[in-house]
């Protein structure tokens, strides 16, 4: 007695039913006992694919709010830095800085430690992103242009920040 596990049966889309009812009398015939069962191809796919879909979703809005708890706090930080240097910065007002001066002298101190944070972030992600890839048999590279594109919002985010309480 032969036993069938499965067939991969490629049909026209013009006659599908009639395929499928021929294909269910076919299998009968072969294998009485049997139950037959199918299914389309693009759906098992789909199937597959609708828990990465799920996660890629869910690791948008983890990241949009990480972005805006981001900008918060790099807010926040830009705020208790001239709070704690206001004698200085308005001494260095009256002895002429410019605002472009004073932007630099804050910029220097917060942009160090967003650049520590960003190198910090780099290894995590790059390394996340490596596990989560090895799943997929086709898979791309992790370009470091990716990863520069953050890092430059980011400090698009941090230069607003500044600028604000400048």
């Amino acid at each position: 007695s032969s036993h069938f596990n499965q067939f991969m049966i490629r049909i026209r889309p013009e006659n599908v039913p009639e395929t499928i009812a021929f294909s269910k009398e076919a299998y009968e015939r072969i294998h009485p006992e049997g139950t037959f069962r199918y299914a389309f191809f693009d759906d098992e796919v789909d199937k597959q694919y609708r828990e990465e879909e799920r996660w890629t979703r869910i690791v948008r809005y983890g990241a949009l709010i990480a972005v805006f708890i981001a900008a918060i706090g790099a807010f926040g930080l830009t705020a208790l830095t001239v709070g704690q240097r206001t004698k200085e910065l308005d001494i260095r007002k009256v002895l002429g800085a410019g605002l472009h001066h004073l932007s630099i002298l804050l910029g220097r101190e917060i942009f160090s430690q967003v650049l520590i944070a960003g190198v910090m972030a780099w290894v995590a992600a790059y390394y996340a992103a490596g596990v989560w890839l090895r799943n997929f048999p086709y898979r791309i590279d992790l370009d470091a242009d990716l990863f520069a594109l953050g890092s430059l919002l980011t400090l698009a985010a941090v230069t607003v920040a500044i600028s604000t309480h400048i």
